[in-house]
């Protein structure tokens, strides 16, 4: 899980100001994850997208097939 410091940098980085909705969110969404019902948390603040993603899958013991098809690029 994100600390707080990196919640609201990530919040800023998408022009949330911290009196956006997810401005004044952030803090009770940070404080509910401590719950015990969510236990198992990833540190994601030195963490790419795909970290994240990788993270998630090996936490939950999943493995995912390369796409089969190759990307089209446009220009």
């Amino acid at each position: 899980m994100a600390s707080a410091t990196t919640v609201k940098r990530r919040l800023l980085r998408r022009f949330e100001r911290p009196d956006s909705w997810g401005g004044r969110q952030a803090e009770a969404r940070i404080q509910a994850l401590s719950d015990p019902l969510f236990n198992q948390h990833i540190e994601t603040d030195q963490l790419t997208k795909q970290g994240v993603v990788d993270a998630i899958l090996l936490s939950c013991d999943l493995h995912v097939a390369p796409p089969r098809r190759k990307r089209i690029f446009y220009d």
